[in-house]
């Protein structure tokens, strides 16, 4: 019956290892977490496999392979115990899970599991086996129970504090999870020769897939539909009457001075149309060198408005990776517009910089124009608000990262877009 179980429980893993890495509906960073989970799970399952397929056979090789699978059931279940911790603090949004003071504690608990497998390969108190390969327990057998229940019953505690951060079926879940298989520890406890714990931890993790997956499914299609009201409001923030009239009319009376100028200045500006109407249909973030360029052909086109008079500098620290497309060239667009031509004189400077930090990338968009006040920015609705809306939800819908603004009066506006680092 045990070997039945066993098998069980691997297919049970192996099966929701293969759906992880095909189901197109799980966030990357989730699909990790699972692959973690799943792989930890097939490794204890094939220990318990192996254990149970040998044990009581004489033979030194067999009682070598013994004590490797029984050695291998206890350490992969300990690390499941700790795959699970971290999981559960990264679906609370807690993005530096290793250096988390509920992991670390979890943590020494599984130091202590692991101390103890340690010592007792060197002594019989938790488990020995025989000269015909026989397993027995040993005076302190449940001893070694201990840490994984501890891990658990801290789970619980830490599952409780970030509750309000976990939607129901994550919970749900979780507490299954949890649960379950500290009762199949209460039970091998009193019934030795049935794999109760094999059998628990298999079904608990088979639900948290389960339950899992439904959730990311219903977070996957609601934010397809974000995105597709997305597209609907970047196409409509980016028909700029005024830009594209005034640009017609000023490359009408370039026309007239410099033909060679005007037909390089269409050429761009077909260019500039053609990125806003591509990004319609883009999904994915774009290399972050495209966006730039899209942002000189913007600044190339007002300035046969402004001339000198517009002035942006650059100084970027990093260009390889991806951004959310028609995110920079709308927040550069609002600098020169709300910002450096509201000052006395209409004249300015625009900064963009980017900056590559250990977790994280930053671009920043700084203006010395008259700078605003948020709230009144916010309760006015108008359309550079809407465009700042528009950039902050595509940043936070396509690559999970944020969009902070910070101005003073007479002094300037800097915003700044934080992008998760994917290597």
């Amino acid at each position: 019956m045990n070997i039945l179980v066993a098998c069980i429980g691997l297919i049970i893993s192996v099966l929701g290892l293969i759906q992880v890495l095909f189901s197109r509906q799980i966030d990357k960073k989730i699909r990790n977490w699972l692959m973690l989970l799943f792989g930890f799970l097939v490794g204890y399952d094939s220990g318990n496999l192996l254990f149970f397929g040998i044990v009581g056979r004489p033979g030194y090789l067999i009682g070598i392979l013994l004590r490797v699978a029984t050695i291998t059931e206890l350490l992969f279940s300990g690390f499941l115990m700790l795959v699970l911790t971290g999981f559960l603090l990264y679906c609370a949004n807690e993005k530096k899970v290793i250096r988390n003071k509920y992991f670390i504690l979890a943590s020494l608990i599984g130091v202590l599991y692991l101390a103890i497998i340690v010592i007792t390969q060197f002594n019989h108190m938790i488990y020995y086996f025989d000269s015909q390969n026989q397993f027995h327990r040993g005076a302190l057998y449940v001893v070694h129970l201990i840490p994984p229940q501890l891990i658990m019953i801290w789970n619980l505690v830490v599952l409780n504090i970030k509750r309000n951060k976990l939607s129901s079926k994550q919970r749900f879940a979780f507490v299954l999870f949890f649960i379950l298989p500290m009762i199949c520890i209460g039970l091998q406890i009193l019934f030795h020769g049935v794999a109760f714990i094999v059998l628990g931890t298999s079904v608990a993790t088979f639900f948290l897939f389960v339950y899992t997956l439904m959730d990311q499914t219903e977070r996957y299609y609601k934010r397809e539909t974000e995105n597709a009201l997305l597209k609907i409001d970047i196409l409509l923030a980016q028909i700029q009457p005024h830009f594209l009239f005034n640009t017609l009319t000023t490359i009408k009376y370039i026309c007239k001075s410099n033909p060679d100028i005007a037909a390089e200045a269409i050429e761009k500006f077909t260019m500039y149309l053609r990125h806003n109407m591509d990004s319609i249909t883009m999904d994915r973030p774009i290399p972050f060198e495209e966006e730039l360029k899209h942002v000189n052909l913007y600044v190339e086109l007002q300035k046969l408005r402004f001339g000198d008079e517009l002035n942006i500098n650059y100084e970027l620290e990093c260009t390889d990776f991806k951004i959310p497309t028609l995110t920079l060239q709308p927040l550069v667009e609002n600098a020169i517009s709300y910002g450096i031509r509201k000052n006395e004189n209409g004249t300015g400077k625009v900064l963009v910089q980017s900056k590559k930090y250990e977790d994280r990338i930053e671009i920043r968009i700084i203006d010395n124009g008259p700078g605003f006040v948020e709230s009144e920015v916010k309760n006015k609705k108008d359309r550079s608000h809407t465009g700042l809306m528009n950039v902050k939800e595509r940043i936070e819908l396509v690559v999970g990262g944020k969009l902070i603004i910070n101005s003073e009066i007479n002094k300037g506006t800097t915003v700044s877009i934080i992008l998760p680092r994917e290597d």
